[in-house]
């Protein structure tokens, strides 16, 4: 699934990229946000971006902005206003809570549900994985 060639371009290629849902009624999006920027600070250096999907109403966006504001999201979020119905809705229809998704480098969903120390070790694996492919197909060090 090339999910991030239509939503990022150029932003998101050859990066491993954590795609997060959040919602002002969904718990671990609360919990999970300091987690997310202290991972994007520690692995700064690195191939890694963060990409938020917020499945709130269009008649909760305010309320969105300021959770989003609240637990200091500094990366990009998407928002279409449709919930489950929409665009972001439907990445993460689910019959439970939505889960984090891993895409890699190609823009392909390599992980998917995976949450907290679980979702350290993944982004780790992808990241030390990448490394070593770009360092084995002669690209830079």
């Amino acid at each position: 699934h090339k999910f991030l060639v239509k939503v990022g371009g150029e932003r998101f290629a050859g990066k491993i990229v954590l795609v997060t849902p959040w919602a002002t009624w969904l718990e671990p999006s609360s919990l999970e946000a300091p987690m997310l920027a202290k991972l994007l600070k520690v692995h700064k250096a690195r191939p890694f971006a963060v990409l938020g999907v917020c499945l709130n109403r269009q008649e909760d966006e305010a309320a969105a902005r300021q959770l989003a504001s609240r637990l200091r999201i500094t990366w990009p979020v998407l928002f279409d206003g449709k919930g489950y119905d929409g665009v972001c809705g439907k990445l993460f229809k689910t019959e439970g809570p939505p889960g984090n998704l891993v895409v890699d480098e190609s823009g392909t969903i390599v992980r998917a549900n995976v949450h907290g120390t679980h979702l350290k070790d993944v982004l780790v694996t992808e990241l030390t994985r990448l490394q070593r492919k770009t360092r084995g197909s002669g690209g830079p060090r």
